[in-house]
């Protein structure tokens, strides 16, 4: 999408001159158990390059615990469990990340409709 190649070399460049930040979201929904292991080796591929390059970055996974039993241990993770909302929680706080998200919405969360 960017109009040209680019090339691992220059990926490299910029891994040891910028840092990063890497979102590996939703790692559960990849289902097939090959396409999951050349997904976990490619990932490691790639922080093994983090660590040669002595780049600065930081990952974030995130995925349900099943199915990767250990498997993100190249990552060298600090877990965080998210604990289940009483539906009353969830609703307060889902209405106000609508309403700091979009203030001027007509639907707000004092709309008699959300309640």
């Amino acid at each position: 999408r960017v109009g040209h190649q680019i090339t691992p070399s220059q990926l490299t460049s910029w891994l040891k001159t910028w840092p990063w930040i890497i979102i590996l979201d939703g790692l559960d929904e990849v289902p097939d158990a090959s396409t999951r292991s050349t997904l976990l080796e490619r990932i490691s591929d790639f922080m093994d390059d983090v660590a040669q390059s002595n780049a600065d970055a930081f990952v974030v996974a995130t995925t349900r615990a099943q199915g990767y039993e250990g498997d993100l241990a190249m990552l060298e993770p600090a877990e965080f469990k998210l604990d289940d909302l009483e539906p009353s929680r969830a609703l307060k706080y889902s209405r106000q990340l609508v309403d700091t998200r979009f203030p001027e919405d007509e639907y707000s969360s004092d709309s008699p409709e959300l309640h």
